[in-house]
């Protein structure tokens, strides 16, 4: 069990060192009235009394020990009494010598443990509430010290260790629970939390490499991502990084063989998307585009996927234009398509407005004279709406769930500072029907260029894409 510092320090205060030989647990003056509290705090509902009734239980637990270090019973039931005061660190290091004196006592540590785990991991939910993100940690740690039977505190922790941006115990901490997650009994568990644990022993492996990857340690990112398609050959995300990383290290041969296998594979909407992101940051953007394109084979509504593709297509245009000019025209055309349905789905975003622009201006200079005038037009006509543009609604983004949550932000650009703007949304499912009442969102203009948040919750997890309309 991990240790404290401070902690030990303050048990060696009240410790001598203690003689090897296993000493059997035994009562005393001191345990039997410490046990005699411990009894008497449990079956309370009064706080103070509980609170009481534990500070005198502990008293005689501590003299207990001062009176007799190698008595295993003190121990044990100081740790109990830790538990009950919900301090688990002392917890931990009370139950690690009364094992050390006497280990059949782990069959009954084993019970306490997990309870001071509760306690710890409940107490870092409710600071997580309340966005103590610092207590949240220690509270989370203190709970991994105490018991390793359970991954949720160390999968919290890697969270929060990655929010914080210190990756290192974020590593850490993902690491512990991937260990937890291998040994840890499932027998017991909810079909629920069963599918739960699966599903960790897929993504977080692929967290552990992408903060390897963040920190510059690429090669030991691909030796996991190796480990886990080796365990998991249907971990779609661990493949799809892996092939990045083995691009952008030169491996190119290797990674199009996976990319071509990810692309096989009978995807999900969610999953093509994923597939479609790790090509375009490893600059693949060919087979990103087919990815994306795959996804809205599966979700002919998802905003995302359509804006993706674009800019995968942008990416493929400008890479190309120099030499490749006149065989560039089914990009152009197919850029024009994917901005006409972003318009219907996200009127008043500039970046898709510049997009379109830019897929007319490609057609007006590599397509036949006769046509080339139509094509100018049609530039100068997208450059005007984006001229005519008001106010930008940026940055919206989905969490699935019920409820389902919509986030972005309206800047404006050249509305008046106070002037209220009204977007109303419409929610769908996979097959374009309407899953939710539709919403209106009114936000008041901040100043030139100024973003101001806006958020939608939606009762419904059947969400699979959004549009909205411009009411005012």
């Amino acid at each position: 069990m991990k240790r404290v510092g401070t902690v030990l320090l303050a048990v060696a205060i009240l410790t001598p060192a203690v003689a090897q030989a296993q000493s059997r647990p035994s009562n005393t003056m001191h345990t039997n009235s410490a046990a005699l509290y411990l009894d008497k705090a449990k079956k309370t509902r009064v706080q103070e009394e509980k609170q009481e009734n534990l500070e005198k239980a502990l008293e005689f637990a501590l003299q207990g020990i001062n009176a007799r270090s190698n008595n295993p019973r003190a121990y044990m039931l100081a740790g109990e009494i830790y538990v009950q005061l919900g301090d688990a660190i002392r917890a931990d290091s009370m139950f690690d010598k009364a094992e050390e004196l006497w280990p059949d006592y782990k069959k009954e540590t084993a019970t306490e443990r997990e309870a001071a785990w509760v306690k710890a991991y409940n107490n870092g939910v409710l600071a997580m509430r309340e966005n103590k993100v610092d207590e949240a940690i220690g509270h989370f740690e203190a709970a991994n010290a105490v018991f390793d039977g359970r991954p949720l505190a160390a999968v919290s922790l890697g969270q929060l260790y990655q929010q914080k941006g210190d990756h290192a115990k974020a590593v850490d901490a993902y690491r512990k629970a991937l260990s937890i997650l291998q040994t840890a009994p499932r027998d017991k568990l909810s079909a629920e939390d069963q599918e739960q644990y699966r599903t960790w022993e897929q993504e977080i492996p692929v967290r552990i490499a992408s903060l390897l990857t963040a920190a510059g340690k690429p090669d030991e990112a691909i030796a996991l991502y190796r480990e886990v398609l080796a365990r998991d050959p249907k971990n779609l995300f661990a493949k799809g990084n892996l092939a990045a990383l083995l691009q952008q290290s030169g491996n190119n041969e290797e990674a199009s063989k996976l990319m071509t296998e990810l692309l096989a594979e009978d995807l999900t909407d969610a999953e093509a998307f994923s597939v479609g992101v790790s090509l375009f940051r490893a600059k693949n953007h060919e087979q990103a585009a087919a990815a994306f394109r795959k996804s809205l084979g599966k979700n002919a509504y998802n905003r995302d996927a359509y804006f993706n593709l674009g800019q995968a297509l942008l990416a493929v245009a400008r890479a190309n234009a120099s030499e490749k000019a006149p065989e560039l025209v089914p990009v152009y055309k197919e850029i024009i398509d994917v901005t006409t349905k972003l318009r219907e789905i996200d009127p008043s975003n500039r970046q898709i407005l510049q997009l379109r622009a830019f897929g007319y201006r490609g057609m007006s200079e590599t397509a036949p004279a006769a046509e080339a005038e139509n094509w100018k037009k049609q530039t100068l006509e997208t450059l005007q709406a984006l001229e005519a543009l008001t106010f930008d609604v940026s940055d919206v983004t989905m969490t699935p769930g019920n409820p389902t949550q919509i986030a972005g932000s309206v800047i404006n650009i050249k509305g008046t500072a106070g002037q209220a703007v009204t977007v109303r949304f419409s929610f769908v499912d996979a097959a374009g029907q309407s899953v939710a009442p539709d919403q209106d969102v009114t936000v008041t203009l901040g100043a030139p260029e100024a973003a101001v948040p806006f958020s939608v919750s939606v009762e419904s997890d059947k969400v699979a894409g959004w549009k909205y309309t411009v009411v005012k």
